[in-house]
């Protein structure tokens, strides 16, 4: 109930106690005849509909109390994080009319949507307001085109406060073998030459780090490596544009020390670099990572187009 239709209501309900408070007063009196301009004298109300009366009045007040009492606060949900995945979408209220904004998981996002909707965008956030009553599909997006990742969002409006919604990636692994952003990736990879940019990537991922730009991911189909007396266990894959790192676990399982040298057993296809850490020399029983850094182009090639039959092979 709203604010200007409560208050005429409680001034009523409260007239309406005071005169029952008065005939509960005086029940044997009961309410004088009313006067009309005419002069036609009306009979007094009895006493048992006027007690009744003050009883309904007073329920009345109260239940008034109660329904104020238990409205929800205006600021429950003005900031709410929502998980969200790629190719599914998420429901929202926002305010109509008001500013709203979301903050998105992209450095550079971009809103499409058919229905009417005004939109800036500042940063990694947008903000937005609709006029519209109905809801309003939403697809936010990277602008980058190597990155196919889409958030689909069907807002509500609403007549509650602005908002403010921070979207997480939530519920699924990454996905293997996709950059976080491809242009990120690709500006950081080129910032220096070839064979510097590799030793900074493995020196980057020996500190526990991620390269601005690549996604961090279990393994799938990861290098071979082979070493008599050695095991291997392929746990990560950082991926970026031009490069991927997969991190090993190499394990000594002989009766002697080994030395870890050139690229340790690892000689798959696009392979650029290979080195262990912390240690090269394995004690028996004891291991360390390796992080075999690759060629994306060269390790997993792109699918070509239509290739044309040699007339020589018939």
């Amino acid at each position: 109930m709203s604010a200007r239709i409560v208050a005429p209501c409680a001034g009523l309900v409260l007239l309406f106690c005071l005169s029952a408070a008065a005939i509960a007063q005086n029940p044997e009196q009961g309410l004088p005849p009313v006067e009309t301009v005419g002069g036609v004298s009306l009979p007094p109300v009895p006493n048992t509909i006027a007690t009744t009366a003050a009883e309904a009045a007073a329920g009345a007040t109260q239940a008034i109390q109660q329904s104020d009492e238990s409205a929800p606060s205006l600021q429950a949900d003005t900031n709410i994080t929502l998980n969200v995945q790629s190719g599914t979408t998420e429901l929202v209220r926002i305010a109509r009319s008001y500013l709203n904004r979301i903050i998105t998981p992209f450095d550079d996002p971009k809103l499409l949507t058919a229905n009417p909707i005004e939109v800036r965008k500042e940063g990694s956030s947008l903000y937005l307001t609709t006029a519209s009553e109905r809801p309003v599909g939403i697809h936010i997006l990277p602008n980058d085109p190597d990155d196919t990742r889409s958030i689909s969002l069907t807002l509500i409006p609403a007549r509650i406060p602005p908002k403010t919604i921070q979207l997480k990636w939530g519920g699924t692994a990454p996905t293997v073998g996709v950059p976080t952003s491809a242009a990120r990736a690709k500006r950081w990879e080129q910032s220096s030459s070839y064979e510097e940019k590799l030793l900074e990537l493995v020196e980057v991922v020996a500190r526990g780090e991620v390269p601005d730009g690549y996604s961090l991911s279990p393994p799938q189909d990861p290098p071979a490596c082979s070493l008599p007396d050695v095991t291997f266990f392929a746990g990560q894959r950082l991926t970026g544009s031009r490069f991927s790192v997969f991190v090993l676990r190499a394990t000594n399982t002989g009766h002697s020390t080994i030395e870890l040298l050139s690229h340790a057993g690892c000689n798959a296809r696009g392979v650029a670099l290979v080195a262990p850490w912390p240690q090269a020399y394995l004690a028996p029983g004891t291991s360390t990572e390796i992080y075999v850094a690759v060629v994306n182009d060269t390790f997993e090639p792109q699918q070509r187009g239509q290739l044309r039959p040699s007339l020589l092979e018939h």
